[in-house]
């Protein structure tokens, strides 16, 4: 739906964690995928499973077992935060040095949030990027000013989405069509 890649994840690099720490041990299949993606079915944009899809316009997903975890912890916790920033980080720093320019990932975090989640995800987000400034999450959502976290915004061409003065400043916008009468 978004950009025909969405159900393509790559094999995750391999990582430890001994106690508050996680480091990533092994990119080797990873990085063979993500070239072979590249070079044979010409994908540019990769999603990421590790940090990939937690919650959709239903509210996280998990919550009616409890809160949705990620490391083994809770999605909520400041270890899962600090765990994901440390994975973010070396993801982030990996991708830059190995893959070619135009090659980018995302990490595609959460399906069209809604008001209800803002406070859960942007502590969620916060807490990663404070560890990985430059970590690109994405979401299906109108530009809201409200999720600063969100670095991609995936607009809907349907009315009262496409607001561009809140979308001209932005680094990168992507834009999707819904099926709707005009």
């Amino acid at each position: 739906r978004v950009t025909g890649n969405t159900c393509v994840y790559p094999a995750a690099p391999k990582y430890v964690i001994k106690g508050d720490k996680l480091t990533v041990t092994d990119w080797s299949a990873f990085d063979k995928e993500i070239m072979r993606l590249y070079n044979d079915y010409g994908m540019r944009s990769f999603t990421m499973a590790v940090l990939g899809m937690k919650g959709d316009n239903g509210g996280w997903f998990g919550r009616k077992k409890g809160y949705p975890t990620m490391f083994g912890v809770s999605l909520f916790s400041e270890k899962a935060r600090s765990l994901a920033g440390d994975y973010a980080r070396q993801f982030h720093e990996h991708w830059i040095k190995t893959f070619p320019k135009d090659a980018r990932y995302y990490s595609y975090i959460y399906d069209e949030p809604p008001a209800k989640v803002y406070k859960e995800l942007n502590k969620f987000l916060n807490g990663v990027l404070a560890k990985a400034p430059g970590f690109r999450f994405f979401s299906p959502h109108k530009v809201d000013p409200e999720l600063p976290g969100i670095r991609i915004f995936c607009i809907p061409f349907g009315f009262g989405y496409v607001e561009p003065e809140l979308e001209k400043n932005r680094e990168e916008n992507w834009y999707y069509n819904w099926t709707q009468p005009l």
